[in-house]
């Protein structure tokens, strides 16, 4: 659902900002490199030559040369509706961006753009935007340092860029705000949907402003109800193994029922015949030698393969859980560790990860591990593709001796409906036929 938020703020010396910190965090560089994966587009425009390849020279010389307690630049953060597709945020980014760096004289601002998106969700997608207030002229100066100078009105190219009045007043950011949302609205015109730049109290809603969220409230928001979920799988897998467990109870139960049964028949039997028939002795020696039959490989497997997913997901989860573990104790280590903590917390991040990642694939990519559990399994899958063809070939024996009793049924209803119609008389078939016929009219 498309929300409006347009967040404008002046990076200023005086605030202790920095212009290149800005810059870097926008564009996930230098210190902020770990977050690469949330920026999915970025660039920048109207830069002097110096800068023109590199934009990160210019916000830097803005830090170093730039007046004392001197603005640096504005700094927008707009939310991009998810409703659009990437090809429409990019348009709706290239109208925009002209509308905030060109002057009303025609004269033109630097600026550095990127878009950010939650790499987990796919949304929160937003703009980040840098203006300079210094105006981008024709004079050719070397340096960060010339560009940066106080402006010189008399002789223009004895100093540095003319700085702009235009972004200080109150109304270019009202002015911007309406203009974010209607440029917004004509985008979602073809989803019926639209924003409004409007106070709750304008608009005349009754109600206080909802909070913003700060991000790690969000995360541990998002990590709070990943344990829930965490929890309800293990919760459902516990309900199946309770099942699971009285249905074999139950079949536990009736195999004990059969054996008490046939205990019952063998004494029987014994009393019957003291002594067992030499063939059906030999009979029972071979069918020992010859091992399992072909249907109780295939059932041993299946029972096998049925559980691997479940024990293989144990034992992730059990490595995942530790990893979480050793991250909390090396998070009160930050200050005293250094660099070696974070690279130990890299590693048990990736181990966390990866092992979250086989988790989720086991429950929902079953079929994927099949390779996996035979070769953790040699024996009973060699066997298996053996019994296999055995079983399948006396599946289709019996439906075909099915079919075949099916066909003789009908065929025997058939003969004996034949039979009968012939033991009625003459007569009875005529009068048989005159009723079928009904009254003469």
């Amino acid at each position: 659902m498309a929300i409006y938020h347009f967040d404008a703020r002046t990076i200023s010396r005086g605030g202790g900002a920095s212009a290149s910190g800005t810059h870097d965090y926008m564009l996930a560089i230098g210190e902020c490199q770990e977050s690469q994966d949330r920026v999915i587009a970025s660039g920048h425009g109207n830069m002097p030559k110096w800068a023109n390849d590199d934009p990160s020279k210019y916000w830097e010389a803005a830090d170093l040369y730039e007046r004392q307690a001197g603005r640096l630049c504005k700094s927008l953060t707009l939310a991009l509706p998810d409703e659009l597709t990437n090809k429409e945020l990019f348009t709706l980014i290239a109208v925009y961006i002209p509308l905030v760096t060109t002057l009303s004289d025609g004269s033109k601002l630097p600026y550095s753009w990127a878009v950010h998106r939650d790499p987990d969700t796919g949304k929160q997608t937003h703009l980040h935007l840098m203006v300079s207030e210094r105006i981008t002229d024709e004079i050719q100066r070397d340096f960060g340092s010339d560009h940066f100078k106080r402006y010189n009105a008399k002789n223009p190219e004895k100093g540095g860029a003319k700085k702009t009045v235009e972004l200080m007043p109150r109304q270019w950011l009202l002015d911007q705000r309406r203009g974010w949302a209607e440029i917004c609205n004509k985008a979602l015109e073809p989803y019926n949907v639209t924003i409004d730049h409007r106070s709750l109290k304008d608009r005349g809603i009754d109600r206080e402003p909802a909070g913003h969220l700060p991000a790690w409230e969000y995360k541990r928001n998002k990590q709070i109800q990943a344990e829930i979920e965490t929890l309800t799988v293990e919760i459902d897998k516990t309900n199946n193994m309770i099942t699971k467990f009285e249905f074999e109870e139950k079949n536990i139960r009736f195999e004990i029922e059969e054996i008490e049964q046939s205990l019952n028949n063998l004494e029987i039997q014994q009393e019957e015949t003291p002594k067992k028939n030499a063939d059906e002795i030999r009979a029972a020696k071979v069918v020992e030698k010859q091992g399992p039959t072909p249907e109780a490989i295939v059932k041993a497997y299946n029972e096998a393969w049925s559980d691997y997913p479940e024990i293989e997901t144990k034992k992730a989860m059990a490595v995942h859980n530790k990893a979480i573990d050793e991250i909390n104790i090396h998070n009160g280590k930050l200050w005293t560790v250094g660099r070696k903590w974070k690279d130990k917390l890299k590693e048990l991040e990736t181990v966390r990860d990866s092992t979250w990642n086989r988790v989720i694939q086991l429950g929902h990519y079953k079929e994927k591990f099949k390779e996996e559990f035979r070769a953790a399994n040699p024996e009973l899958a060699k066997a298996y593709d053996k019994a296999l063809p055995i079983v399948q070939e006396r599946e289709r024996q019996k439906r075909e001796q099915l079919e075949r009793e099916l066909k003789q049924k009908e065929m025997d209803r058939a003969k004996e409906a034949k039979l009968n119609q012939g033991r009625q008389g003459p007569e009875q078939t005529k009068d048989k036929k005159k009723e079928n016929e009904g009254p003469q009219l």
